[in-house]
């Protein structure tokens, strides 16, 4: 009897997991582009509160972008026109239905990848009073999903040699972007790009002795060790970073924390320089700490969604451990 239920167990959990997998794969590919978000209600001030939240200036980036690309239709309501849409907001108010403001969201309802949104409440008034807290929840959620998308994308397109050489070189584990051919190996530093004529972007890895994860510290480190391993076209030039534009954050993690950094570079003695995103790790093991970094060089055209797609690499880099030793492969001498 036991043996009979442990089957009927093991075929109702195969059914479910084939189930979900043929709903998957029926799904349409979503519409639109990274970071563009389809904003429907049916009252146009709560539209304008929510748009207004969503389309706030980017940090980080030389010249103003929004955070994101708010496109507004509808009227509270999915239609055929935003099913397949990227990321969906919904927003409703009615004061015979709620009496606070609700957030829902559910992925990949209709199309992969996808976000739908819902936003609730008693009145505008209200909502505005929530305004803080529904901007933080809101972007946080289409983010997220955003950067799931590209980490699937990255793992799938990715470069294998690359990302070997990241290991063997630095015992650094990370996706690399199947694109970023070119590379260039120093002294404790990993430079690789796609070399584009036009949005080029740019892998560092590189190291520094010591566990100081500090602004300070790790901008004196990267001005060092960018003027060694990248300089420009004249002895004169070289890379260094724009004075007083570092931002830093700290992620907590399953295994420790790491430093989040976002920037301006800019070309000693040129004109070039763009944004840049970089993860500090402590490598408690080796005594040093990791920095991977990604770095944009697109003249005149919008660098939001090129400095996010390097986002995905950071987040998918880790320190590989050393491997323990055995006291029993000693020998006895």
């Amino acid at each position: 009897m036991r043996k009979i239920l442990r089957l009927i167990i093991i075929i109702a959990i195969t059914a479910c997991v084939a189930c979900s997998e043929r709903k998957a794969d029926t799904l349409p590919a979503s519409s639109g582009k990274p970071f563009e978000v389809i904003l429907t209600s049916n009252d146009s001030t709560a539209a304008d509160l929510v748009g207004k939240a969503l389309s706030k200036t980017c940090v980080g980036l030389p010249q103003d972008e929004p955070m994101f690309d708010v496109v507004r239709t509808g009227n509270g309501s999915i239609d055929t026109s935003t099913r397949v849409a990227r990321a969906v907001v919904v927003i409703a108010i009615d004061s015979t239905l709620y009496d606070k403001v609700g957030l829902q969201y559910e992925r990949d309802l209709y199309a992969e990848p996808q976000i739908v949104v819902s936003i609730t409440a008693r009145d505008n008034d209200m909502l505005q009073h929530d305004m803080p807290r529904t901007e933080r929840w809101l972007s946080e959620q289409i983010t997220r999903m955003e950067m799931d998308a590209a980490y699937k994308t990255l793992y799938r397109r990715n470069n294998p040699v690359a990302e070997r050489n990241a290991l063997s070189q630095m015992d650094v584990v990370t996706h690399i972007p199947d694109d970023l051919t070119s590379s260039k190996a120093g002294t404790n530093f990993l430079w690789l790009s796609n070399n584009a004529a036009e949005g080029m972007q740019n892998v560092c890895i590189y190291t520094y002795p010591g566990l100081d994860t500090t602004t300070p510290t790790f901008i004196a480190m990267r001005d060092s060790i960018m003027k060694e391993n990248m300089p420009g076209e004249e002895p004169e030039m070289h890379m260094t970073t724009g004075k007083g534009s570092v931002g830093r954050r700290i992620v907590k993690e399953k295994d420790g924390e790491r430093s989040c950094f976002v920037g301006l570079w800019e070309m000693e003695g040129d004109m070039m320089g763009g944004p840049f995103v970089a993860h500090a790790l402590a490598d408690t093991a080796r005594k040093r700490v990791v920095v991977v970094e990604g770095f944009v060089y697109a003249p005149e055209q919008r660098k939001r969604n090129l400095i996010r797609r390097m986002e995905a690499v950071l987040y998918s880099t880790h320190v590989r451990r050393p491997i323990a030793h055995s006291p029993s492969s000693e020998k006895n001498i």
